[in-house]
């Protein structure tokens, strides 16, 4: 079992002009933090792995009431080597991801 976890500043810029009579600089700094695992299974052929990303506040251009999440994602994966010899590997993979909108 490996698990590993990273941090990220996100820096955003939309515009130098708000829209109508909103005033603000257009651009946005937050962070946001990343977490997985990867695991070898019992079965020496099968690996399974997953992630959350974008874990982290809102971001913010104008104020606070009119933030916007972080593109938030849940992944879970598979790897499974079928063939596995010194000349030639054949490794069946597949992924899931599920976008997480309503978090935070």
């Amino acid at each position: 079992m490996a698990a590993g976890l990273s941090a990220k500043v996100v820096y955003s810029r939309l515009s130098d002009q708000g829209a109508g009579a909103e005033l603000g600089s257009g651009s946005a700094t937050a962070f946001a933090l990343d977490a997985g695992f990867l695991y070898e299974t019992p079965w020496r052929r099968l690996t399974l792995g997953g992630a959350l990303t974008n874990l982290g506040p809102n971001i913010s251009y104008i104020d606070a009431q009119q933030s916007d999440p972080l593109p938030r994602n849940l992944a879970a994966g598979f790897a499974y080597r079928v063939w596995d010899s010194p000349y030639n590997k054949f490794t069946l993979i597949g992924e899931l991801n599920k976008e997480l909108v309503s978090l935070g």
